[in-house]
């Protein structure tokens, strides 16, 4: 087994991620934990150039992990270029650590575009990229509650920051009214930005029109829960197939 150098697994693997020169983009919950918005997760998932050099690169730094596939599919790039997830894992000082990584994440393309604009960050002592907030907002639109609030935390370190700037960009504002999660949010941003409102006016956000109307906090909180529903019924539907896919390569296999 590979010597253990670090005490935090994911150093390891961003490490061995660096030294084999693997394209990768952080994002999932590691990514949520690494903006400040805390979230709680004994895994890391990674959205990689889906190449057949990257994953050749990938598979060395896997290697030098000790890190093992944990079921199907396997490590190809056609399975990665539709959108699978291809799942490792490794044991770091006794217990097992996740990886999960994408060539394809839902609701996001574009691995280039994303790259060019990714965070960089100093993070425990390493320089590493980030997938930006408002995709990374989109790939946690799923059908667990943990990552609304996740969503959350995230639009809130991002309305501190734009209030600090005093005069934050007119698009910042309106992804600030598309994504705010609590009707005191959407509420504070209407009333602090005379934009916000033009923004609210123009979306097709039910929760924002009512908002602007100055209806009820009741009535806002129920459109946000329609609002998730649907988000969770398309992530749902959007699974359907590759999951269906996996059970098919199973019974192939066995």
């Amino acid at each position: 087994m590979p010597e253990e150098t670090s005490e935090w697994p994911l150093k390891r693997v961003l490490e061995s991620l660096a030294k084999h020169k693997v394209r990768h983009i952080l994002l999932g919950g590691q990514a949520v934990v690494a903006y400040g918005a805390s979230q709680f997760t004994r895994d890391a998932d990674f959205w990689i150039q889906p190449t057949q050099a990257n994953i050749r690169r990938l598979r060395g730094a896997m290697e030098e992990l000790g890190a093992g596939l944990r079921f199907l599919p396997p490590l190809e790039l056609k399975w990665l270029a539709k959108g699978h997830g291809v799942h490792f894992s490794f044991i770091h000082q006794g217990r097992r650590y996740f990886l999960d990584f994408l060539g394809k994440p839902p609701r996001v393309s574009g691995f280039i575009a994303a790259w060019r604009e990714a965070t960089l960050l100093h993070w425990h002592g390493m320089d590493i990229r980030v997938l930006d907030i408002p995709r990374l907002v989109q790939t946690k639109k799923t059908d667990r509650d943990k990552d609304y609030l996740a969503i959350g935390a995230l639009v809130d370190g991002v309305l501190k920051e734009a209030v600090r700037m005093k005069r934050p960009q007119s698009g910042v504002i309106s992804w600030l009214v598309e994504e705010a999660r609590t009707p005191p949010q959407i509420k504070y941003i209407l009333s602090k930005w005379k934009s916000a409102g033009k923004a609210a006016s123009q979306s097709h956000r039910k929760a924002a029109k009512l908002a602007l109307q100055g209806l009820p906090d009741s009535e806002i909180e129920a459109a946000i829960r329609e609002e998730d529903e649907k988000l969770k019924v398309a992530n749902r539907a959007y699974w359907k197939t590759f999951i269906a896919e996996l059970r098919a390569m199973h019974r192939r296999k066995t």
